[in-house]
């Protein structure tokens, strides 16, 4: 969940630059999710009083186990076919991995680029955050990642994975000094 706050700096960046408008309504930039009963806008994404239900627990009801192979565009699908909002956007605050998810995906649409591939351009390498990145398959070995690895069967190593694919929501792998480095550009007005 450290992923989110760089979710969103990436989402204020693009708004900084004029591409897209916090007060944006998410069908105008995800126009195949369903219709909602009210609109909901990506500053409600942000800010976690969006009303949509946590993805994680849309599978769960849908008898998806949290470790089950599952990626991105079935996460989508899974998001896609909600018609329901636990509140009315706005009215109150609920942590949702929904939220940075589809945040996640809009940077991707606007910047024609994978999120991590704008956090590595516009964050981190400009930060000196050399051993920090967005990483989106679960299982993929990462040089100093201290997590447990599985044979892959073929003679080498894969992290054990936990399931799903990650997006705006998750999958950052970073390390202190990196971390440091990034809670000094928050005080100083940068990125």
């Amino acid at each position: 969940s450290v992923s989110k706050q760089f979710t969103v700096t990436a989402v204020l960046m693009l708004a900084a630059q004029g591409r897209l408008s916090l007060d944006d309504e998410i069908h105008a930039h995800l126009p195949e999710l369903a219709p909602l009963p009210q609109a909901v806008t990506l500053d409600q994404l942000m800010r976690n009083t969006s009303g949509l239900p946590d993805f994680l627990e849309l599978l769960r009801l849908g008898g998806v186990g949290l470790d089950a192979d599952i990626d991105r565009a079935a996460m989508l699908r899974c998001i896609a076919g909600n018609r329901h909002l636990n509140f009315s956007p706005g009215s109150r605050f609920l942590y949702s991995n929904t939220n940075f998810l589809l945040l996640g995906l809009v940077v991707e649409r606007i910047a024609g680029c994978s999120l991590g591939d704008f956090l590595q351009q516009h964050v981190f390498a400009p930060l000196g955050m050399h051993h920090t990145v967005l990483e989106v398959a679960p299982d993929k070995p990462l040089a100093g990642l201290a997590t447990p690895y599985v044979p892959d069967g073929s003679g080498g190593w894969r992290r054990a994975r936990h399931g799903f694919e990650h997006g705006g929501e998750g999958g950052l792998v970073s390390c202190i000094d990196d971390l440091l480095r990034w809670a000094a550009a928050l005080g100083r007005d940068a990125p």
